[in-house]
């Protein structure tokens, strides 16, 4: 009786830790359900998934940089720390952020390290949970998955590692900056 009693009891523990990771299985199939920040790129719905987000501040002015990265716009002083602050718009997209309300800068962790980047988002106003995820052919690094929204749009999710990768590896040494 033991054994059936201990297993539902670590099946209930299994299906909460299942929940609060937001996975779950329907039939044979196991779904991840992510909580996603929502945002756009030339009127594009794009997510970020909301465990790499250390924190969402408004637009704020940044400190200009003359040591900086392809896209970075400039450094943000974070709790103490230097970030630099990289527009996604204009990176991923044909022209630069908007200066909305609604536009907001994602402080997020890009690697085990806790090295920190500045992602300067437009309309980033909502979360929603994405699960389906779609397969579709695709040509940018910047693009981690595609999911369809429940509203039936299709959703881009944002990769970190290739903005990371792009910041560092186009970076001028201060030496050879023109004058």
């Amino acid at each position: 009786m033991l054994p059936g009693i201990l297993g539902s009891y670590c099946d209930r523990i299994a299906r909460y830790q299942a929940q609060r990771l937001g996975i779950y299985k329907s039939g044979l199939v196991w779904f991840f359900n992510m909580l996603m920040l929502m945002f756009q790129v030339d009127g594009e719905p794009w997510a970020l998934a909301t465990t790499a987000v250390k924190d969402l501040i408004p637009r704020v002015d940044l400190q200009p940089c003359a040591y900086v990265g392809d896209g970075v716009v400039g450094l943000l002083n974070y709790h103490s720390e230097h970030v630099p602050v990289m527009d996604i718009s204009a990176v991923v997209g044909s022209q630069p952020s908007s200066d909305l309300f609604s536009t907001r800068i994602a402080i997020v962790e890009v690697d085990e390290a806790s090295t920190s980047l500045g992602l300067i988002l437009d309309r980033a106003a909502e979360t929603t949970h994405l699960s389906r995820t779609l397969e579709l052919p695709t040509q940018s690094p910047f693009i981690q998955a595609t999911y369809e929204s429940p509203s039936g749009q299709v959703v881009r999710q944002l990769a970190l590692p290739p903005l990371f990768l792009r910041m560092h590896s186009q970076r001028m040494p201060l030496q050879e900056m023109p004058s």
